[in-house]
Formats: C-alpha cells, sequence, structure tokens
C-alpha cells in the first residue's frame, strides 16, 4: 500500500495499541491488602487470592448491568485461575506473619467475555471521557468552584482509575470561570452545557454540587448532592441528566468498602465529602453504561465508511483513536482513493453506540450522500483557551 501500511514493526504497534486501548477496562488498580497468617508465606497466599476476588467484584460491579450481577457464579479460584492474566505488585512490605501491600489485577478480556456471554449478562466495554468534572461547594453561605478546596479535594482523592469515565478539572484561568459561569452552574440546561463542553473540548461536563448543612440535633454535617450531566446527544443538544439526594454523617448506612476509613473519619466533613464523591462518580458511571450496554451474545456487526486518508499521518491518527475503541473489533483498508478512502470496521453493539463510542475517541461518524463518513474531530484539540465571544463579538 502506498502508505506503508503493515509490516512488523506496525503490526506490533497495534498489538500493544489493543492492549493498552483494554487494560483500563479490564483491570482493576490499587488494591490494598494486609493480612496477617502463621507465617509471611500464608499471609502473602492470602492476600492475593483476596486480592482477585475483591478485583474480581470490582471489575463486574463496573462491566456488568445491576440486574445481571446474580447470573455470574461466585468468585471461585478455578474460576479466577481462568479470568486472571496476572498481578502486579506495585508496592510490598511484609515479616515473619504479616503481608501488606498494593496490587493490580489484570484479567484476560477474551476470558471475561466468554463468561458473560455463558452466563448471559448484559454489560459495557466501552470508556467515556475525558469529561470535564466542576466540583461546587457551598459551606457556610460560601460557594467554592475553583482552587483546592475540601470538595475539589474529595473528588481527585476518589478512586478515578477504576472507573469507565476518564475526568480532568478546569484549569484555574480567568477563560474557565467566564465559562463556567454563575448562570452555568446554577442554571444549567442542554444548550449550555454543550458550549462549554465545545470550549474545553471534553464530550461532557459533570457539574458535582454539594452542600454542607449543619445538622444540629446530631452535631454531625450533612451533605446535600445535586449531581448534572450533560449534554447526552452528540448532534443535538437536547437532554441532560440530573440526580439529587442527601447523605449522613452517620455510620448506619454506609458503603462496606468504607469500613477501612469508618472509626476514624466518622462524623466529619471530609467523610462525608468522600462518601458523596464515591456516590456521584458512581452515578456517573452507571448514566454511560446505561447508554452503552452490550447484549450478552456480542454479535459483531461490519460497516462500510469512508475516510479523508490521502497520506500515512493522516490513517495512522484514526487507527490510533479507533484503537481505543472497546466495542471496535477490527478494522481494515478495503480501498485506496482520493479524496476519500474507504475501509471496514466490525464491532458490537448498534451503530447510535458505535458512533457514541467514537465520539469518546473524537472521531465523528456523520452521514453523507455517498454513506457513512468518519472524520477527526480536532476543531479544539491543542487550542489555547480563551474567553467565550458574546452575540456582538467581545469578550466575556
Amino acid at each position: 500500500m502506498v502508505f506503508g501500511i503493515g509490516g512488523p514493526a506496525q503490526a506490533q504497534m497495534q498489538v500493544q495499541a489493543d492492549r493498552d486501548a483494554s487494560a483500563r477496562l479490564f483491570s482493576v488498580y490499587g488494591i490494598d491488602v494486609d493480612v496477617e497468617a502463621a507465617n509471611a508465606t500464608e499471609a502473602r497466599r492470602q492476600a492475593l487470592a483476596n486480592a482477585q476476588e475483591r478485583a474480581w467484584q470490582s471489575l463486574i460491579e463496573k462491566l456488568v448491568a445491576d440486574e445481571s450481577l446474580g447470573n455470574l457464579p461466585p468468585a471461585s479460584p478455578p474460576l479466577l485461575q481462568s479470568l486472571v492474566r496476572s498481578v502486579d505488585i506495585r508496592e510490598e512490605k511484609f515479616s515473619s506473619r504479616r503481608y501488606m501491600a498494593v496490587l493490580d489485577v489484570l484479567f484476560s478480556p477474551d476470558a471475561v467475555r466468554d463468561i458473560f456471554a455463558r452466563t448471559d449478562v448484559a454489560y459495557t466495554e466501552s470508556l467515556g471521557g475525558p469529561y470535564l468534572l466542576v466540583p461546587v461547594l457551598y459551606d457556610r453561605g460560601v460557594r467554592m468552584v475553583f482552587g483546592d478546596h475540601p470538595w475539589q479535594q474529595a473528588l481527585a482523592g476518589a478512586d478515578l482509575q477504576n472507573r469507565l469515565i476518564a475526568y480532568r478539572f478546569a484549569p484555574d484561568r480567568i477563560s474557565s470561570r467566564a465559562v463556567l459561569s454563575d448562570d452555568l452552574l446554577t442554571n444549567p440546561d442542554p444548550s449550555k452545557l454543550a458550549k462549554a463542553a465545545r470550549f474545553f473540548a471534553v464530550p461532557r461536563i459533570v457539574i458535582a454540587t454539594a452542600r454542607l448543612v449543619p445538622n444540629y440535633r446530631t452535631g454531625q454535617p450533612d451533605l446535600h448532592y445535586d449531581l448534572v450531566v450533560g449534554p447526552l446527544d452528540d448532534e443535538g443538544e437536547s437532554r441532560m441528566s440530573h440526580a439529587e439526594g442527601s447523605l449522613s454523617a452517620f455510620m448506619e448506612d454506609f458503603d462496606p468498602a468504607e469500613a477501612a476509613t469508618s472509626e476514624t473519619e466518622a462524623g466529619t466533613e471530609a467523610f462525608v465529602l468522600k462518601r458523596a464523591a464515591n456516590l456521584i462518580l458512581r452515578r456517573s458511571d452507571a448514566l454511560w453504561k446505561e447508554q452503552t450496554l452490550l447484549a450478552a451474545t456480542g454479535d459483531q456487526s461490519v460497516v462500510s465508511v469512508m475516510a479523508p486518508v490521502d497520506h500515512a499521518e493522516a490513517w495512522l491518527s484514526i487507527r490510533q483513536k479507533l484503537e481505543s475503541v472497546g466495542i471496535v473489533r477490527s478494522f481494515e483498508m478495503t480501498e485506496i482513493g482520493l479524496p476519500l478512502s474507504r475501509f471496514a470496521i466490525s464491532y458490537v453493539g448498534t451503530i447510535d453506540q458505535l458512533r457514541l463510542a467514537l465520539a469518546q475517541a473524537r472521531l465523528q461518524l456523520l452521514n453523507s450522500d455517498q454513506g457513512l463518513v468518519l472524520i477527526t474531530d480536532t476543531a479544539d484539540e491543542g487550542r489555547e483557551m480563551r474567553a467565550p465571544q458574546s452575540e456582538g463579538g467581545s469578550s466575556r
């Protein structure tokens, strides 16, 4: 081919890219273990087994539809042996009877897909983001959005590496403050969120609002939270998601995963903010999972698309982005032409899910008179952030 596509080096690049794209989806990172046993060897064995069980539970809660979780078999040693590709040790300490470590558990994507198919569960295989996460804290009559305030710390300190969605925070600049205006934060709508998303070059904006309210009866702080995610439409600007609720610093309804810190942090503002951060991020993930669930069968479809690929750099750019899309199983060039080349994409899910997944990789799948056209969305990539223009053309 005239673009020099193929060859051992590029084949190796594609294999490595495929591995990198699936690593985050089918792995669980940063599992803390601390086990004491008769000796260090037995403590290490128990810790590794415990880490794999916890990792499997975390993985299926991340990927599988909530109503399908009961269909999966329990995490037995034989099952885990067939599913776990490797256990990577980040750090470890041990004594004669105690073993402590931070571990990453990497699962085999094909083995996980096989167990999902055999147990007839719906699951997602799409990663989203990066979304812009906007932490808004109301505390004692003061609103905080930018800077290192407690709510931002709670969200930044949550388990972000095991999410379906990648997040980033807005830089504290005049332009950021102009876009994330009081009107947007207090009266969000899909159109405003879409404009802000375009400015920050992200697919969606997540406004996470927390209001700390003193509870004079208990002496412990309560928290009211509000979550807005949008825009939910790639082309239109008609929908956004909204959720709200309250949390108490009391421990009667805490998540078991919080047990390790509950004794020392219960009743503090830091604790209730931490609880709210985990809850809000789980809800944001759940919204994405609902939109990207795949049928248990995992049947593949093939779509023919055209793309403006007339030189090696254009092809490499599109290929790298396609390799990061989990539901794309394979793709190949079928016709080289000017100004458009044609290739086939094999994928699982629906065409709308493919469009949504491609959009996260900054690829747009558009309709044309000649068929589907795939283009790279580079309009906002790398540009310097600047204040938006008013209708009259002056800076706000």
